[in-house]
């Protein structure tokens, strides 16, 4: 489950009293729950990778060598009992049965669909009919030879829920602009946007003593002070880096210790340990744990303090404008990779950068009237 910000493009023109309902329909086509036309979802991998066939190899070497799995004993819903060992003992059996089913390893995609829909008692004559109807049914693709289901999941999905703001409450800073203005009538009329503030909005201002929206026009946004905050905050993580680095001295980044898993030299325990005894991460770590923050969750300062300083702090400020993901005045999606859960991200920092500089370019070549919008999406 991850929340990352959305920068969205709209009209000059648009209505401001309508924001809500015009951003539905612009975000409608990347939602989660909208069903789609029936369409065949592809088992990736191979067949004998497939989460049911490994689950009964792995209940058949139980049951012929006569041995219990006490994970298997404990892997029930909420508020049932423990399994027996009877009980255990007759799944295996069962297991056994189906991994005869399957034959031996490799099995194909065909014995798989055949065995999985005849065990959990799915659709096995509309598979042999053809009947592309069936969600839980396990077609077998003979031209392929390839397993599907039928799904109506949104393929193009990236979000279940957004907010205007949300964590990303106060993004935009404002050129000393009033928030209203009067209509031809002299009534006042809003230009900038200013999202709900909910509980998991930040409870202090993202840049003090400066105005702030979660939206507005292009030309009463200051996207130049935007990026000037990130670039001097930049350079003031990678100078209190060196600090430390001159104080506990240098450390290895996290890449060689997963190196040394890969050959066998050590265990992802001892990885993490020692990892994390090195001086200069336990000091990193420790300034993190009291929100004097200098990388993100999940980040080895060694591998994000590498680039030269300067360098470091123009890709900061790239990354100041930009957020995860930007939806262009023609309502494309564009991003680096895709997001999953924790806040994890299947781009890399060459991809990111890349967003960085052409999103840049992008909203630098706008209208000025075009209005920017920061959504908090959740996936």
């Amino acid at each position: 489950m991850s929340h990352f910000s959305v920068i969205v493009c709209l009209p000059g023109d648009t209505d401001l009293t309508k924001l809500e309902e015009t951003l539905s329909d612009v975000m409608e086509p990347w939602d989660e729950s909208r069903d789609v036309e029936p369409y065949r979802s592809y088992e990736d991998g191979a067949a004998e990778e497939h989460w049911w066939v490994e689950a009964v190899r792995d209940g058949a070497a139980h049951h012929h060598a006569g041995t219990l799995d006490e994970c298997d004993r404990k892997s029930v819903r909420y508020g049932q009992p423990e399994k027996t060992d009877a009980e255990l003992r007759a799944e295996y059996a069962d297991d056994a049965r189906w991994a005869e089913q399957l034959g031996d390893a490799p099995t194909t995609w065909e014995r798989v669909a055949a065995a999985y829909n005849e065990k959990w008692g799915y659709g096995s004559a509309l598979a042999t009919a053809g009947d592309d109807s069936d969600s839980d049914t396990l077609f077998h693709d003979p031209e392929s030879g390839r397993a599907y289901r039928m799904s109506t999941y949104n393929p193009e999905s990236k979000w279940d829920y957004w907010s205007i703001g949300g964590r990303w409450s106060g993004y935009f800073i404002v050129k000393d602009e009033p928030y209203f203005e009067l209509d031809k009538a002299g009534n006042p009329k809003r230009i900038l946007v200013v999202g709900d503030q909910a509980w998991d909005s930040p409870k202090e201002s993202r840049h003090p003593g400066r105005n702030v929206c979660d939206g507005g026009p292009i030309s009463k946004l200051d996207l130049d002070a935007m990026r000037d905050v990130e670039a001097t905050q930049a350079l003031d993580r990678y100078d209190r880096y060196e600090a430390l680095v001159a104080q506990r001295g240098p450390a290895k980044a996290w890449s060689h210790f997963t190196g040394l898993v890969d050959v066998g030299e050590l265990t992802i325990d001892e990885a993490r340990r020692q990892y994390r005894d090195q001086p200069l991460i336990a000091a990193v770590n420790a300034l993190n744990r009291t929100d004097q923050w200098l990388v993100g969750w999940g980040t080895c300062p060694v591998e994000e303090f590498l680039p030269p300083r300067e360098e470091y702090a123009a890709e900061a400020r790239r990354g100041a404008v930009p957020g995860y993901a930007l939806v262009t005045l023609g309502r494309e999606w564009v991003a680096p990779g895709r997001m999953g859960w924790f806040g994890m991200s299947s781009d890399g920092p060459g991809e990111r950068s890349g967003y960085h500089h052409a999103v840049n370019t992008y909203l630098d070549q706008l209208d000025p009237a075009t209005v920017l919008v920061v959504l908090d999406c959740h996936i």
